[in-house]
């Protein structure tokens, strides 16, 4: 529950920044089938998707090709 809440106030963080950098939030949590993005948004002309996670380490040391294309998938047409 714990961790579920950390990850909640992560995601309310990133959307934050997104705001504050100038993209315009479409939708978060957006379900597509059984896969989710976290926060789907505008940057100028650009569809962005993001997926949020509350890591100890760098942006994207996390990341493996099996998540990408997790996240990627939703989004494909």
């Amino acid at each position: 529950h714990q961790r579920l809440a950390f990850g909640h106030f992560a995601e309310q963080l990133v959307a934050q920044f997104m705001c504050e950098q100038g993209m315009r939030l479409v939708e978060r949590n957006a379900r597509v089938g059984r896969d989710e993005l976290d926060i789907v948004a505008y940057d100028g002309g650009d569809l962005v998707f993001c997926e949020s996670a509350p890591v100890k380490v760098g942006p994207l040391t996390w990341a493996t090709k099996a998540s990408i294309a997790r996240v990627n998938s939703p989004a494909s047409p």
